[in-house]
């Protein structure tokens, strides 16, 4: 009977140490997957963080009016794309991507422009740094630079 109790409060012991070693493990890895979300782990952030950044910027009827925005302050962001001159109805892919880099963040977006002219499309980022907003109108490319800080 007394061999029985200790080997019942053995398997305990194990059990204990084992809740406790997986419980180390899963908060180890979720620091480490949160470790490689930054570029810049120093960046001031506002509280009303809503900015516009390189807005009137016009090339030959293509007008962009990007911003951003830090929707979740230290997680993510959301770049705002706003571009008009287009035909109504007119369709286009809108692109984000690191300056030269062929990457596209989060793949292209296809849109038709409203009645209006306008394409309005967003884009979520996870680090902080200079994007550039990458599309093509009636044969021309088109490439905006937005900084997120």
């Amino acid at each position: 009977m007394e061999k029985e109790n200790s080997s019942n409060k053995l398997l305990w012991v194990l059990v204990f140490l084992m809740v406790i070693f997986v419980t180390v493990f899963i908060i180890l890895r979720d620091e480490e997957e949160v470790e490689g979300v930054y570029d810049e782990p120093s960046v001031n952030v506002e509280a009303s963080a809503e900015v516009d950044a390189f807005a009137d910027i016009e090339y030959s009827g293509v007008y962009f009016n990007n911003r951003f925005e830090h929707t979740k302050p230290g997680e993510y962001s959301d770049i705002y794309v706003d571009v008009s001159g287009f035909e109504p109805g007119e369709y286009t892919i809108v692109y984000l991507r690191k300056p030269g880099t062929e990457e596209y963040i989060g793949g292209g977006q296809p849109v038709n422009a409203d009645e209006n002219g306008r394409v309005q499309t967003s884009f979520r980022i996870y680090n902080y740094g200079e994007y550039e907003v990458y599309l093509n109108q009636g044969g021309e490319t088109y490439t905006n630079t937005i900084v997120v800080e």
